[in-house]
């Protein structure tokens, strides 16, 4: 290296790139979980001219407030040399930062090890590159955006793809792109020239170029770009890229993807409950299940409102700080309550706050049992009560996206609970109280929102026959942002009301839980076959029901995301409902449900219909095969949740054979990336097979599988 190097750093470790590992459920003591360190702030690529100086850092935490300690690599080559060389041991500082000083002209690239100093977990960085510009020569070095991917394809004519730009605008100079074949996989030196078929620049800037690949086996690929100016000319090498040919494909079942938008999908998660008699949820636990890369990826997060201190005789906890203070601080024993919520917002998800009751000086039976209603003349200081709330995690940095005024207001609890009957008192609140979240500042989707969305009461089941006065009425209707509902009924509930009247509303279940019923048949719900009546909740809520977001009771139990040490369940190991919710949060959250049809037979040979494929009707328990398909907002991206359920004795089930996939009209896929979970093994990935012309894709999908596939153009 022809540089000096001013390293104030240390420590180290291992690429993690969306991690899931199996969990195996037992009732023994489970085993000591690293408590892996994540990077708050990973250091970041630049470009500067020979001679100056580059200042690069990083930060990181540790679970628990665990210390930390960083250590600084270089590598002399980014994608052959996976290993690369420590720098600074002798400094001695242990800090997230490393001064470069008097680079010369070049490509560099480096990383940085975190370690947990606590047990020795550690977490590497992304590679950053820096790049070294010649001030006296006229052309900089090219910028590689995307590189080549590869895959799985058929034989026929395949596209090599590659993006690449001048880093400045203005920058005159000339790209030219050389592709290379090699014999060994993984290397980016001294291939052979390939000469293309033809080569365009698709919708989306990359560079493609047709070649033949026509004889089933395993190519190797790489690309130089070089950018020009006059006599000068700079160059950069992709990464190295591998092509996969297999034999022709014979599909006994076809999907076919359309470009027909129907629902935004938000988003999918569980709640975090401050009951006594639930579980606390740590803050390795919140990441578990909330880190899109490492974790299963959720993204929607429903906290309690609570309705006051026990026992209150100051005020009959109308004081929302002190009624905060107590739970968080005092004797409600939740901690991690703001943190939680903290961990969430990091990951760009979307926190749902929702009352139980209001504070029991507003309520009829002076409770916050049910058996109350909330007095109409309370009704405005009910409504400035939420506010205050929203401005209270605010002020506790923890804001939140949406808030409800009521857990199932139809429904008379034996516990916190308040009753809106009949159901035109909701639709007065919101006459009464109009918008009331105004001049508040949400929080969601990882940005600042002009105001906390405002909620009606989650009802439970009965959603029309609770919601329509609020609807019918222009100004309720208009005060509400977004509809909550649960379906504790076993019945189809799509709600028309909100769904297909401009302005249309989001529809979210925000609450549902099942479970075996009884002690004994408790250890059932955290196995494989009963993951089935769980995800078929999913499945009714978004494609048939058109919903935003499917929200679980639990995160923390054993009928739910990770399990608590009890029935059979290991302590914050992840359970196969948390495996299955995960297919969706990673393959659909803030996508937009698309339109599909489907044709053949299963392999079995029987003709697809509503009876093997896709049931019309609410159906728990069913056993015919689910797929939803899912389009980004920018149409370049579309993805499939797909699953093959059995009876909850493993038996029954639909094998769908080899299925084909064909793209909505006009999309032309370059990469596909897909995760199968069995009963064997969680979230493991596996190639796809594309059609040479990726218009068309093709997976296997037995019984008893969940499948996600995503495509990108």
């Amino acid at each position: 290296m022809k540089n000096k190097l001013l390293v104030g750093a240390a420590i180290v470790a291992l690429v993690c790139a969306f991690i899931f590992t199996t969990c195996e459920m037992a009732v023994s003591t489970p085993p000591v979980e690293a408590a892996l360190p994540t990077f708050t702030d990973e250091p970041a690529s630049q470009t500067i001219d020979a001679g100056s100086d580059v200042h690069l850092s990083a930060a990181a935490e540790a679970p628990g407030g665990a210390a930390v300690s960083y250590e600084w690599y270089y590598l002399e080559a980014e994608y052959d040399d996976p290993t690369g060389t420590l720098l600074g041991e002798d400094d001695g500082a242990f800090q997230g930062s490393l001064d470069l000083e008097e680079l010369e002209a070049g490509i560099y690239h480096y990383y940085v090890v975190v370690t947990n100093l606590s047990d020795g977990s550690t977490t590497t960085s992304n590679i950053v590159t820096v790049t070294v510009n010649d001030p006296a020569l006229p052309v900089t070095y090219p910028e590689i955006k995307d590189h080549p991917s590869g895959g799985r394809f058929m034989a026929g004519e395949v596209t090599l793809s590659i993006t690449a730009q001048s880093p400045e605008e203005g920058d005159e100079g000339e790209l030219s792109y050389q592709w290379y074949s090699v014999n060994t996989a993984g290397t980016n030196k001294d291939g052979d020239k390939v000469n293309v078929n033809s080569t365009s620049v698709n919708e989306t800037g990359a560079r493609e170029s047709k070649i033949n690949l026509d004889t089933a086996g395993e190519y190797y690929f790489y690309c130089v770009v070089t950018k020009t100016i006059g006599d000068d000319s700079l160059s950069v090498t992709s990464h190295p890229t591998t092509y996969i040919i297999v034999a022709e494909m014979n599909p006994n079942a076809t999907i076919l993807l359309s470009n027909r938008k129907k629902q935004y999908v938000r988003g999918f998660g569980g709640m975090d409950i401050p009951w006594a008699s639930f579980f606390e949820i740590s803050e390795a636990e919140y990441e578990k299940m909330f880190n899109p890369t490492t974790g299963l990826g959720l993204n929607m997060m429903r906290i309690m409102i609570m309705p006051g201190i026990p026992d209150d005789d100051i005020g009959n906890g109308d004081n929302i700080e002190r009624t905060m203070d107590y739970y968080v601080n005092g004797g409600g024993n939740r901690p991690l309550y703001y943190k939680g919520v903290q961990i969430v917002n990091k990951y760009d998800g979307y926190i749902l706050a929702s009352p139980w009751s209001p504070p029991a000086k507003w309520k009829t039976n002076d409770s916050i049992n049910g058996g109350g209603e909330l007095r109409p003349t309370a009704y405005q200081d009910y409504a400035n009560y939420l506010k205050a709330f929203c401005g209270h995690m605010s002020e506790k940095d923890a804001p939140i996206y949406a808030i409800s005024i009521q857990n199932e207001p139809n429904f008379t609890a034996s516990y916190d609970g308040c009753e809106w009957i009949p159901p035109t008192k909701m639709r007065d609140f919101f006459i009464q109280v109009g918008h009331f979240t105004d001049g508040t500042t949400g929080y969601g989707g990882g940005k600042a929102t002009p105001f906390v969305l405002t909620m009606n009461g989650e009802t439970a089941n009965n959603v029309a026959t609770v919601n329509d006065p609020a609807m019918d009425n222009p100004i309720s209707r208009a005060a509400i942002d977004v509809l909550g509902r649960h379906i504790y009924g076993d019945v189809l509930m799509r709600y028309s009301k909100a769904l297909d009247v401009n302005p249309k509303k989001e529809v979210w279940m925000t609450e549902h839980n099942i479970n075996s019923g009884s002690p004994p048949s408790y250890p059932n719900d955290s196995t494989w076959n009963y993951v089935w009546q769980f995800m078929n909740d999913v499945d009714v809520c978004i494609r048939l029901n058109d919903e935003s977001a499917f929200i679980w009771w639990a995160l923390k139990r054993f009928y739910s995301i990770i399990g608590e040490g009890q029935y059979g369940t290991t302590e914050g190991a992840i359970l196969p409902r948390g495996y299955g919710l995960s297919h969706y949060s990673k393959f659909a959250k803030e996508m937009w449900r698309i339109d599909i049809a489907a044709q053949g037979t299963t392999a079995a040979g029987a003709a697809l219909s509503n009876t093997n494929f896709n049931t019309t009707g609410f159906d728990r328990n069913g056993t015919t095969a689910r797929v939803t398909a899912f389009m980004s907002d920018d149409g370049n991206s579309v993805s499939l949740v797909m699953y093959t359920p059995t009876n909850t004795n493993g038996s029954g089930g639909v094998d769908m054979g080899t299925v084909k996939i064909q793209m909505p009209g006009g999309f032309v896929a370059r990469t596909a990336t897909a995760i199968r979970s069995t009963a064997a093994a969680k979230a493991k990935r596996e190639d796809v097979i594309l059609s040479a012309d990726g218009t068309a894709a093709f997976i296997m999908l037995p019984r008893s599988n969940i499948v996600s596939v995503r495509f990108t153009k």
